[in-house]
Formats: structure tokens, C-alpha cells, sequence
């Protein structure tokens, strides 16, 4: 009787000892597996990356992340698609994390879940990541959500992008990390033309020396104001609550020539040329 109590419980000590230990290395596996903490895009704001969390060098490489951007760059305000394409035919788990930022690690634009079963927003919307349900491929997997341009004057805007191509073997080990980016470009052609100008805006006095004058038409509130030079090239930028005494911009530093100035209200962007002199 005594011999068969000490059988029993030895070897309910090693189920529990077994059981245990599968616990404990799935627990290791699956600990992000609802999700990648924030801040872990490589991305220079970022400093950190998935290999915070998993073992090994993570990998720089090309053609992950793509868009639906055209060439001439994003339009301020439009909504694009962003894509994260990862492909390995010796993976079945994957996983990632997302932030368009710019080269001080600000986020720019507004990130929107398209596929609620797979992804997620985190970080108060600065990035986006897989959920439990978005981690699964055989060889290869697929994200998508929505990216809405930031205002006029934003400049360029580079998604940085973690990936993990995990070899789910519950461990954190074995598991491959690989960085990738998407920088994009403002469509600077917008800024270069007169663009559906209220009569009621004025620039004054145009030519301009030092000050310029800006009419505002009724009821537009202008949430930012930007100039731009004969090319397109991003030149000024001013906050609505720059101004707390009229609409007056001093472009005395500027040099001689032509320029645009671009106004961007709840209502759209629009713009009006502006010769100095």
C-alpha cells in the first residue's frame, strides 16, 4: 500500500513537473502574442525593436511595407492603403508593429484598423500591431490598414516597420526579426498652383518686402499656414495661434523671387501665390 501511495505520487509530481514546464514555455512563446508592446519599431524615436523581446540581430531589409501613395507623394488629408507583406516558406507564425513617424519620431498622419480581427491600434494611436487571430500563415502573411495624410507642411513621413518570423518552437529562440521602411513624400506640386482661392483671400502687399497681410474670407479659420518656394520646397510654417493680432507674416528673411502660400482649414487646402521682392 505504501509502496503503491509513493508510486502515485511520484508521478503525479512529474505530470505536474511536465505540464508545468509547457506552461511556462508557451507562456514564453505567446506572451506578445495578442500584440507587439509599444515602441518596438527599430525606428530611430524608437530605439527598440521585437528583438527586445525575442533572440538575435534583427535583420534591415527591403520591400515589406507598400502603399497605394503615387510617386508625386501623398496628397495632405487623403487616406491611403498600407500593406506589410512578410513571406517565408519555412514560418507559419508571424508578427508586427507599425509607426509613421517622422525623423524625431513623431507620429504623423492618423492610422485606421481596416481588418478589426487581425489588427489593433496601440500607444494612443501611434502604431499598429497583429492581434492572437492576425498571427497565423503558412509561408507567408498579410496586413492592411488605413494611413490619413498629415496637414500641408508636414514633410516626408517614413513608416517603420518589426517584423517577427517566429519558428514557434515555445520559446522566444530560434525566431527571426527583420526591420523595414517606407519613407514617403508630400505631393509638393499641390503647393505651386493657385488652388480654389476665395475671392475674399487677399495676400497684401503683393509684391512683398518685409510683412505680408493675409484677408481671411468669413468663417474660415485657417488651422496652419505654410509657404513654399517656386519648386515646391517646403519653406515656412505657422500655427493659427501664432497669431494673436491678425494675420501678419514676416518674410523679411526670404529671398527674392516667388512663392506660395499655402492654407490649410477644415474646410481643404488651399493656396495663393506671393511674389518677393
Amino acid at each position: 500500500m505504501k509502496r503503491n501511495l509513493r508510486s502515485l505520487t511520484i508521478i503525479t509530481i512529474l505530470i505536474i513537473f511536465i505540464f508545468g514546464t509547457a506552461l511556462f514555455s508557451e507562456t514564453g512563446l505567446n506572451a506578445n502574442n495578442s500584440g507587439a508592446p509599444s515602441m518596438r519599431t527599430g525606428s530611430p524615436g524608437d530605439t527598440k525593436s521585437c528583438t527586445t523581446c525575442h533572440t538575435g540581430t534583427a535583420q534591415h531589409v527591403t520591400g515589406i511595407i507598400s502603399s497605394n501613395i503615387p510617386p508625386t507623394g501623398y496628397v495632405p488629408g487623403a487616406t491611403y492603403i498600407i500593406d506589410a507583406l512578410c513571406t517565408d516558406s519555412t514560418r507559419t507564425r508571424f508578427g508586427f508593429e507599425i509607426s509613421p513617424q517622422n525623423i524625431t519620431g513623431a507620429k504623423l498622419g492618423v492610422l485606421t484598423v481596416t481588418d478589426v480581427a487581425r489588427t489593433k491600434i496601440i500607444g494612443s494611436g501611434k502604431y499598429i500591431t497583429h492581434t492572437t487571430a492576425g498571427t497565423s500563415g503558412a509561408g507567408s502573411i498579410l496586413w492592411s490598414f488605413n494611413w490619413t495624410a498629415p496637414p500641408a507642411g508636414s514633410g516626408d513621413v517614413t513608416f517603420y516597420g518589426a517584423f517577427n518570423f517566429s519558428n514557434h518552437n515555445n520559446a522566444t529562440s530560434g525566431d527571426i526579426i527583420k526591420l523595414n521602411e517606407l519613407t514617403v513624400g508630400e505631393d509638393l506640386n499641390l503647393h505651386t498652383q493657385e488652388i480654389n482661392a476665395p475671392e475674399d483671400f487677399v495676400i497684401f502687399p503683393n509684391p512683398v518686402n518685409d510683412f505680408a497681410n493675409i484677408n481671411v474670407p468669413k468663417n474660415t479659420t485657417p488651422e496652419q499656414i505654410n509657404i513654399f518656394d517656386a519648386l515646391g520646397k517646403h519653406i515656412l510654417k505657422f500655427e493659427w495661434n501664432q497669431f494673436s493680432d491678425g494675420l501678419k507674416l514676416n518674410l523679411s528673411h526670404l529671398t527674392e523671387g516667388t512663392y506660395y502660400v499655402s492654407f490649410a482649414t477644415k474646410n481643404g487646402t488651399f493656396s495663393s501665390k506671393l511674389i518677393k521682392q
